[in-house]
């Protein structure tokens, strides 16, 4: 199975990700990405990184993260997915 879209819970999952692609010597996405909630970039050999805040209890109690964005950011996962 061929991974589309990787979906980044938080900046520092974010970071992960484009620490684990350089220390796995696969294309580093250049320049990188800035983090911000629904930020995308392409990927050097298709598919997509996509960002979200953390779902964690503080950003959905004190709004950093509503039920709408996180909805959003599987729908925009779905249509990036469609797209590869």
């Amino acid at each position: 199975m061929r991974v589309r879209v990787r979906l980044a819970l938080g900046r520092v999952g974010f970071d992960a990700i484009l620490r684990a692609r350089r220390e796995l010597g696969l294309p580093i996405v250049a320049p990188k990405p800035a983090f911000a909630h629904g930020a995308t970039a392409a990927l050097a050999e298709g598919g997509w990184l996509l960002a979200s805040y953390h779902p964690s209890q503080q950003n959905t109690s004190t709004g950093v993260l509503t039920a709408a964005m996180w909805r959003d950011a599987f729908v925009t996962a779905k249509r990036l997915r469609d797209r590869v």
